[in-house]
């Protein structure tokens, strides 16, 4: 069974297809766990790198989801008060008049990849494996190292990229293809953050089965 998992890997990997995705090819690169590296290469070859129909400025996005501060983690959840990690996006995405999926691994599929992970950058998307998806948890990045996203034991949390749980478990980040500035004429003005709190350290708690 192994000599036969190791042929489709080597096949994957070594020879080039036509759909493979070079910046894609170097995470897949420095990934060990062999059926983490399959289900990735599937997940690429059914598409990646698209451009949103919408198109959306990531600031815009950043600074609506920033604006859920208090807000309990519920898993499947949209809710004002009570969301899950791609619930935080699809909100925020409503927010500022787009239309975004409520699913981790749908999202990863919009942007430019970006990685390794010193050379993210404020808006962009960053997305993980947890124990039970091979693409289960997403945040925006605040800056190069911090980002914000739905932890299931502290809920609206901001983060940093180099905690260990974290570096452990990142799978890549995506950049947004398309700016484009949305009217937010019927959108309710967002009140300013005052300070971005300390990222603490949440604990393996944090990446369970979420959307």
């Amino acid at each position: 069974m192994n000599r036969v998992l190791t042929i489709i890997i080597l096949t994957v990997l070594v020879s080039l297809p036509s759909w493979a995705n070079p910046g894609f090819e170097s995470v897949l690169s420095n990934i060990k766990d062999r059926n983490l590296k399959i289900r990735l290469t599937s997940f690429m070859k059914q598409g990646i790198e698209q451009y949103h129909p919408q198109g959306y400025n990531a600031d815009s996005l950043l600074n609506a989801a920033l604006q859920y501060k208090g807000a309990r983690y519920r898993y499947g959840a949209s809710s004002a008060k009570a969301m899950d990690c791609s619930g935080l996006i699809y909100r925020s995405g409503k927010d500022i008049g787009i239309e975004l999926p409520h699913q981790s691994l749908e999202l990863a599929r919009y942007g430019s990849i970006v990685a390794p992970a010193d050379t993210f950058q404020k808006g962009d998307m960053v997305f993980f494996k947890s124990r039970r998806r091979f693409i289960g948890h997403t945040g925006i990045m605040i800056n190069n190292s911090q980002f914000v996203h739905m932890s299931v034991g502290g809920g609206w949390t901001v983060s940093s990229i180099n905690e260990p749980y974290y570096a452990k478990n990142l799978l890549f980040g995506t950049r947004q293809l398309v700016y484009k500035e949305y009217n937010r004429e019927e959108v309710q003005p967002l009140k300013p953050l005052n300070y971005i709190p300390n990222a603490g350290y949440s604990g393996r708690n944090a990446l369970v089965d979420k959307r």
